[in-house]
This record gives structure tokens, sequence and C-alpha cells, in this order.
């Protein structure tokens, strides 16, 4: 028995003839011998022929499982070399079954929240409205620029300030859709992105900058770095979508 599933092979042969996974065992409990009689248990493959099993006054342990599952809802009866191996191996049946079905449950709840997740993010509206923000995001870095530039503007302290709590909001809003894209896509589907990479790069550099005093220069051309690559990057997508 792994932690995944119970495995059985004939004795004195390493090689597996069957398993079931641990997870989709639905009941298992003892039998008497006369409440399975002439029951043939398999531990074989699911289209393979039986093993009958002679009890010699021992327990018999049943084993139901999933329909749709692995074993397609067979029901196993094993038997071991004493009832007190039996009870052994039946409550470590129980507890590991018990313990993998709740792993099973916490991996479908977290895979469904992907999915879900996944689609909403990935949904038109959500995409419209983060380009607007990027696009807003440009717009406001380059009128920035400007004014920072030009000859007859003095900028004043409440002038830099608000350039500064713009820049953090976008920061903010872009760290944001970077945890939602990293979680819908977790894991392969989001490191081997070379676009996600450089996304996360950025928008953590720019969380640093953006909490250390005085570097809203650097803070402004990092952002605008970012624009200036996703504008290209989705301009680009948007060629290859309609050449396909």
């Amino acid at each position: 028995m792994t932690r995944d599933a119970l495995h059985f092979a004939f004795s004195r042969d390493d090689n597996e003839i069957d398993h079931i996974p641990l997870a989709e065992i639905t009941n298992s409990g003892i039998m008497k011998d006369a409440e399975h009689g002439g029951t043939r248990a398999s531990f074989s493959g699911p289209r393979r022929n039986s093993v009958s099993l002679a009890s010699h006054g021992l327990y018999t342990i049943h084993i139901a499982t999933e329909n749709d599952g692995y074993n397609s809802g067979r029901v196993y009866y094993l038997q071991a070399e004493s009832n007190e191996i039996n009870d052994r191996l039946l409550l470590a049946i129980q507890e590991n079954s018990k313990a993998a079905r709740k792993r099973k449950a916490s991996r479908n709840i977290w895979q469904r929240a992907q999915r879900r997740l996944n689609e909403w993010f990935n949904s038109t509206p959500v995409q419209a409205f983060v380009i607007a923000v990027i696009s807003l995001n440009f717009g406001v870095t380059i009128l920035q620029t400007q004014l920072i530039n030009h000859e007859s503007h003095s900028g004043s302290e409440s002038d830099s300030s608000l350039w500064d709590r713009l820049n953090i909001a976008f920061v903010l809003f872009f760290l944001a859709e970077l945890a939602i894209n990293a979680f819908a896509n977790w894991y392969v589907p989001f490191v081997s992105n070379p676009w996600n990479l450089f996304d996360a790069l950025v928008i953590m550099s720019s969380l640093l900058l953006a909490l250390i005093p005085g570097q809203s220069v650097g803070l402004k051309t990092s952002l605008q770095v970012r624009c200036s690559i996703w504008a290209f990057c989705f301009q680009q997508h948007q060629s290859l979508s309609k050449a396909h």
C-alpha cells in the first residue's frame, strides 16, 4: 500500500497485477464466510478472470470501488494469513482511504476554483477592462513625461504627490492582475509563458520602486516599458489571430 493506492501482486512476484486508488474506495469492511460464500475475488486487471479465495475460517475484507473510477465499480475480497492481520490491514485501508479522499476533494476544489477564475479572467469584458487600464496607464505616463520635461512647467509638491499616487494605484492594479493570472493558470501554463515571467519581473520591480521615496521617475519608466511591450505583444497576437 502506498500513499495513493492499494497494489496487488502474487507471492514471490514484484510485478503489479492490479491496484485500487485509495480515493476511489467507497466502502470497506469485514465479512464472515457465510456472507460471501462462493464469491470470487479479483486480483487481476479489469478485463481478466478473477481468482477464488479459500476461506479457512478467516475473515474476508471487502472493498467497494467507484462505478466511474479506475476499477469500474468492482468489489474486491481480500484475506490475510490471520484475522489479526486482517484487522490491521482493514484499519490501514480505511485510514489511508479517508486521507486520500480528503486530498482528492481538496484538489477538486482548487481545480474548480482555477477553472472558474480562468474563464472569468479570460472573458471579453475582463480583458477589455484590463486593456483599458493599461491604455490609461500608458497615457498617464506620456502626460507625466511631457509635463515634467516642459520648460515652462514648474511642478509643485502636490503635482508630484498626485503622480506618485496614480503610479502606485496602477502598480497595485497590475499586481492584482498578475496574482489572478498566476492562480488561474498555476503552475506550468503560467511559468511556461515568457510574457507572464516578464510581466512579473516588471511589476515586482515597479512595486519595489514605489516603496522607495523619490523614485517616481524610475517607476514611471518601468511602467512605460511594460505598456510599450504589452502593446507590441497584443498587436502581434491580434495579427496572428487574424491570420488564422
